[in-house]
Parts: structure tokens; sequence; C-alpha cells
């Protein structure tokens, strides 16, 4: 599947409702954004909380669990 999108101002692109319902991704959807040769790789991040909640317990949980899981891929991907 290929669709034209243009670049605004801000350097924003819109993924087009086909394509987002395809690969399920909706609002909050972490997505893996990267540089392969000369191309934009975009792929959505699998939910880590639904993939392993419950399986871990947890003592204290982060004030805010998505800034957090976001702060900690972002690091990681920085291999940090």
């Amino acid at each position: 599947m290929a669709v034209l999108v243009r670049v605004e101002k801000k350097g924003r692109i819109v993924i087009p409702k086909e394509i987002r319902d395809t690969l399920n991704i909706k609002e909050g959807t972490l997505l893996k954004i990267y540089i392969e040769g000369n191309r934009l790789i975009v792929e959505p991040i699998e939910d880590i909380v639904e993939k392993f909640k419950g399986s871990v317990k947890v003592d204290k949980w982060p004030e805010d669990l998505d800034e957090f899981l976001f702060e900690v891929l972002g690091n990681w991907l920085r291999g940090t």
C-alpha cells in the first residue's frame, strides 16, 4: 500500500486512516522512527503495558506510566 502525504510547515505528516487501521495505530500509539539508507521508516511499537500486564509485581508505579515508558524506550533506542 502506498499513498502520498505532504509534510506540513512544522515537519508533521498525517498517517492516512487506511494505514492507521491496517497497523492498528491509534491516538497514543508509540512509533519508532529511523533512517535506513535514504528511507524514513516508521514502525508502531507494541504496547508493553498490555503485553506484560499482571506478569510483574510492582510496589510503586510512576505517576505517569506512559511518560515513563516513553522516556525508557527513548533511552533504549538511543543506546543509553
